[in-house]
């Protein structure tokens, strides 16, 4: 049956995934960028991450990152999501 097989891959790459994170440090990790000249824009976008590792979890927070600008650049939640597991 399929829907058994797929909830079984599922579940393993779940399982590794969360073996994997386990093994990092735990902490909080931050990054900021600032990009210039985006499609066109003539001001500054600032990107922010804090990545929070908490024993198989990694919680990802981009509070302080610039709001959307009139360019084709913003993205929907899905492929922010889709990114931020990539």
């Amino acid at each position: 049956d399929l829907a058994l097989l797929g909830d079984e891959i599922i579940g393993r790459s779940e399982r590794g995934m969360r073996a994997a994170i386990g093994a990092l440090a735990p902490g909080d990790y931050r990054h900021e960028m600032i990009l210039k000249g985006v499609a066109g824009w003539d001001q500054e976008v600032r990107l922010c991450l804090l990545a929070r590792i908490q024993k198989d979890r990694i919680l990802l927070d981009f509070s302080g990152t610039s709001a959307q600008i009139p360019r084709a650049v913003n993205v929907a939640i899905n492929f922010t999501r889709s990114y931020s597991v990539y």
